[in-house]
């Protein structure tokens, strides 16, 4: 199995994980594509409070262990929104970098919701940095 083969298995071991530790029903949410129908969100969408808490404590108990492989003065994104925001982005279809900021500036306003996003939805270079 070349390079390729090994990453995509990465992938789809990432995705099981990720829809273990969510649920179903978060995923869904998560999967729903780059494009959004409004800038607004459906109220039906709407993570509620308690489950955008839950969600993203889940995220720092997932991600906490991970070593950040960044200068940490040149940080402005935190590594959890990173990589919370690629492998959604994974989940609904991307296959690169510039697929992980196009999906994040598109879900920019749901992503707030629940990750901190203190630099905004981070750039393709950003995420190639952490890779």
């Amino acid at each position: 199995v070349g390079q390729a083969g090994m990453i995509r298995k990465h992938q789809q071991e990432t995705l099981l994980s990720y829809h273990y530790i969510f649920g179903t029903t978060q995923v869904s949410l998560m999967a729903s594509g780059f494009t959004s129908r409004k800038h607004r969100i459906k109220s039906s969408k709407r993570l509620s409070i308690a489950q955008a808490t839950a969600l993203t404590e889940k995220m720092a108990l997932v991600f906490g262990d991970i070593k950040d492989p960044r200068v940490e003065r040149t940080r402005v994104h935190i590594l959890t929104d990173i990589l919370s925001v690629g492998i959604l982005s994974v989940i609904a279809g991307g296959n690169g970098w510039e697929d992980m900021e196009n999906y994040g500036l598109s879900k920019c306003e749901w992503l707030e919701q629940f990750l901190a996003l203190p630099g905004g939805i981070p750039s393709a270079d950003t995420f190639r940095l952490v890779d």
